[in-house]
């Protein structure tokens, strides 16, 4: 999985706690059977607070629009490919992928207003570039 450059839905800084909340309360009670990763609870931080070159951001994935279910359909083969090649993704991208798989199997398209959280891994910079002063870690 190569690191998104940009996010491609600019979602403001409430909208981002009040996700990551609800993202947390539906995996809170999900049991990922191989390794629980969708137990580690997503914590929104300062750019500046977090080490490293990525960050995790969130990217809404319409899937009540007949031409946008390609993109659900492409997101859920993205989670597929993460599972098979496992052993070679570093630890913001596990963690990515273990939360959407878990989020996948916990919810439905209508518990998320049919716009899927989808967790990706982004670079700080563009986040920087755009104004965005926090993303998830």
């Amino acid at each position: 999985m190569n690191p998104k450059q940009s996010p491609t839905d600019v979602i403001d800084q409430r909208l981002l706690g009040t996700l990551t909340t609800k993202i947390n309360k539906t995996l809170e009670n999900h049991a990922d059977k191989d390794r629980y990763y969708s137990r580690i609870p997503l914590q929104i931080r300062s750019l500046h607070a977090i080490e490293g070159p990525y960050a995790l951001w969130l990217e809404l994935v319409p899937t009540n629009v007949k031409q946008r279910q390609n993109d659900l359909t492409v997101f859920t083969n993205e989670v597929a490919w993460a599972e098979r090649h496992f052993n070679e993704l570093g630890i913001l991208e596990t963690i990515s992928l273990r939360e959407n798989k878990a989020l996948l199997e916990a919810s439905t398209d209508d518990s998320w207003d049919f716009r899927r959280p989808a967790i990706r891994l982004v670079n700080k910079e563009v986040l920087a570039q755009q104004g965005i002063p926090s993303a998830i870690w």
